[in-house]
């Protein structure tokens, strides 16, 4: 299966000697990754600028596989920047917010044109203020409503109109050019505080429903603050990380690979299923979820939110245990933090800052399928912090696919290698997407995503 399009190129990672998995945002598929072999010769690397527009054939063997592309460059971009440090910056920039904050394989020609814009921006006088506007309109496009002329107050300070939105602890000041579309008078300092503004739209401390008024709705119920997605999924505000929670799984919608992946009636085992947000996610997709949670206040934070959705909680078993091997387990939790936070019995990412759990039950996958009556998973996703690597060929028997988060350290025994090796020899195709080397502090992680499916012969 193949298909022809244009697209921007909008990441690179190193595949091995002589190849690249790159992502490219496509007019007519949406972002997609794939192999690029031969990239490391000098005719391709060439090509191969971050920005540059590229003329693609994409060919795959199965969906939800990776393929592979060919390429043939159609507009060099990126080159004439190379000695404009800003402008070349603020490409990067832009193909970055594309990568966020699109959905992998959904068409969305306004976002392609967004990009075609973008390149006849940087060619004129005040590129900042327009790029500005470009960032704002990117967010609109994806599900974000800043709507500034409507959320803004003003006030006279120093015999000048300001504008700024105010949560319960602090004011955000909003340049007044974003308000003021016909304001023109404009310094750099001005420029680039707008350019913060847009970049720090997600900020913890301005109201939800401020920013994101076309995504979710805020409520209250016995006091307590209720904030619900756009399919209508309901959780406790202080039950959540709203980042985690909600960006990942109802924004940037991560937890599967295709758009069209029919869930209806399929069994989804969801290790690490935290406060229900996948658990959730997935059964309002059709799934029936047996959701595994070891860690109580995680556990509990869940039953509050599936409550809030009884229809939803029809199809999800929740179950306060641990996958990964049998018997009473240690846990490694961050003592700053109750909901949301790091767990796991395999990795102290805390050091002394953590807090020690013990006799936490814990199932291999295998005895936790016999004790639950589990027939068949259709799918298994894993966001466990290193229990992956504990999963064996007999665990994966009834297993059709893995979607699976995996967090590797230098310093233990536990790396991608030995978990590739138990679902190759499973019978797995996979691919690795969304790979991040050097993931916030832990300097010494390998961590991204990994989706595979069963095929009859094996690798």
């Amino acid at each position: 299966m193949q298909w022809d399009d244009v697209g921007y190129l909008v990441l690179k990672n190193r595949y091995n000697e002589n190849s690249v998995i790159a992502e490219i945002y496509t007019k007519h598929h949406g972002k997609c990754s794939g192999i690029i072999f031969g990239a490391t010769s000098k005719k391709i690397k060439n090509y191969l600028q971050i920005g540059n527009k590229l003329y693609v054939n994409y060919n795959y063997k199965n969906d939800g596989v990776l393929g592979y592309f060919k390429i043939e460059i159609l507009k060099a971009h990126t080159p004439y920047y190379f000695e404009n440090k800003k402008k070349l910056l603020c490409i990067i920039s832009a193909m970055n917010l594309i990568k966020l904050l699109t959905v992998d394989l959904q068409e969305n020609i306004k976002i392609f044109n967004l990009i075609d814009d973008l390149f006849i921006i940087l060619k004129k006088d005040y590129w900042i203020k327009e790029y500005i506007f470009w960032e704002l309109k990117l967010l609109e496009f994806v599900g974000y409503n800043l709507n500034l002329k409507k959320i803004a107050k003003s006030e006279i300070f120093k015999n000048e109109k300001i504008y700024f939105v105010q949560s319960n602890s602090e004011k955000k000041y909003i340049p007044n050019f974003l308000i003021d579309l016909n304001e023109n008078d404009l310094d750099n300092q001005t420029l680039f505080n707008g350019l913060r503004y847009g970049a720090n739209f997600e900020t913890k401390n301005i109201d939800f429903k401020d920013f994101r008024d076309k995504t979710l709705v805020i409520t209250e119920k016995n006091g307590k603050k209720i904030i619900e997605t756009s399919r209508g999924i309901k959780f406790y505000i202080d039950s959540i990380h709203p980042g985690n929670t909600i960006g990942e799984a109802f924004v940037m919608d991560i937890h599967t690979i295709r758009n069209d992946y029919d869930y209806t009636d399929k069994i989804v085992v969801d290790v690490g299923a935290e406060c229900g947000d996948t658990p959730l996610y997935y059964a309002s997709r059709g799934a029936k979820v047996f959701a595994f949670e070891p860690m109580k206040a995680h556990y509990d934070a869940m039953i509050r939110n599936l409550s809030l959705n009884p229809e939803l909680a029809k199809r999800i078993v929740p179950i306060n245990a641990a996958i990964g091997k049998d018997g009473k387990l240690k846990f490694y939790h961050s003592n700053r933090t109750e909901i949301a936070g790091v767990s796991s019995f395999v990795y102290n990412v805390h050091g002394e800052n953590a807090t020690i759990f013990d006799d936490i039950q814990g199932y291999s996958l295998s005895s936790a399928i016999k004790e639950f009556n589990i027939h068949h998973i259709d799918i298994l996703k894993t966001d466990c912090k290193g229990c992956e690597f504990f999963l064996k060929e007999e665990d994966l028997e009834k297993v059709d696919q893995v979607k699976i988060e995996y967090e590797a350290y230098e310093y233990t025994k536990h790396n991608l290698t030995e978990l590739t090796k138990t679902l190759d020899n499973s019978g797995f195709k996979y691919m690795i997407y969304r790979i991040n080397p050097n993931r916030d502090r832990f300097s010494n992680l390998l961590s991204g995503h990994l989706f595979g499916k069963k095929i009859k012969t094996k690798i």
